[in-house]
């Protein structure tokens, strides 16, 4: 005979001789409540993670290719910074180690700009997504423009990842790519039953039955009492007997003695993990 029972208030029975008489509500499970486990936000941009890779060259327009050459005054260019665009023409080198094949939320790159001839300034951003007010590098000439260790907002799942405009002053454009921003994964909320040790209830008679401890890493959700035989054995009372472990009341109404294994309900409590 197996029982089940998730976490709830305690139960409130009567007992007459040692045998038990649940009250109605008890029986109509009204006490009860279902307990989800807790979760990370769930929105794309939330919870991002940094992955950092080799520092490699993505994007150099003095190479050759459709995407390089000298970036006009005022004109704009879109760049892949995924594995995949390393053979799209953009000046990068033949392959980068670490990249992911996938366009995701955000890059950590350093950006340098060469060959202008006037007072200008870089803009990029997610591509498809609103032009900033904001530039990254603003520069002027007989002066060094690099911005190291900035952070580009991507374009999740895009066939781009970032536009540059120039403004000022045609130049040309150097980025490489430091690492990206994916969002974080949980661990999956697995449920597993902890045995305690059996005991035997003797004919007639009751007594209180401990599950096994959940372990670290899962919380307390519910509980099981399984009588391995018998028909006329019941659950007189669940509760907590600490914040890891459930404690039953078994009940034995039949003739002989029978044996009851208790089990405490964990539940894996979910974490930011890598996948």
């Amino acid at each position: 005979t197996m029982v089940r029972i998730l976490r709830g208030e305690e139960s409130a029975g009567r007992y007459v001789n040692g045998l038990s008489q649940p009250e109605a509500r008890v029986a109509a499970d009204s006490g009860w409540e279902v307990v989800e486990p807790d979760a990370f936000p769930t929105g794309t941009e939330d919870n991002l993670v940094y992955v950092p890779i080799a520092p490699c060259r993505i994007v150099d327009t003095r190479g050759s290719g459709a995407r390089t050459g000298v970036i006009p005054n005022n004109g704009t260019r879109d760049f892949d910074l995924e594995a995949q665009g390393l053979t799209s023409g953009q000046g990068g080198v033949a392959s980068c180690t670490g990249l992911p094949a996938f366009s995701h939320f955000g890059w950590a790159v350093n950006v340098t700009v060469t060959g202008f001839t006037a007072i200008g300034g870089l803009k990029a951003w997610g591509f498809s997504k609103p032009e900033p007010l904001a530039s990254i590098i603003n520069f002027t000439p007989g002066q060094s423009a690099v911005a190291n260790g900035i952070v580009l907002t991507g374009c999740y799942a895009c066939t781009d990842d970032i536009t540059i405009r120039a403004f000022g002053s045609a130049t040309h454009v150097i980025i490489d790519v430091m690492g990206y921003f994916r969002q974080a994964e949980t661990s999956q909320a697995t449920v597993t039953r902890v045995a305690g040790t059996q005991t035997t209830v003797n004919a007639g008679s009751f007594t209180f039955v401990s599950g096994g401890a959940c372990p670290a890493g899962t919380q307390l959700i519910g509980g099981e009492l399984d009588f391995l035989s018998g028909a006329n054995v019941l659950v007189g009372e669940m509760a907590r007997s600490s914040s890891t472990t459930m404690r039953f009341w078994a009940v034995n109404q039949d003739a002989s003695a029978r044996d009851a294994v208790a089990y405490s309900v964990c539940q894996d409590t979910p974490i930011r993990a890598a996948p």
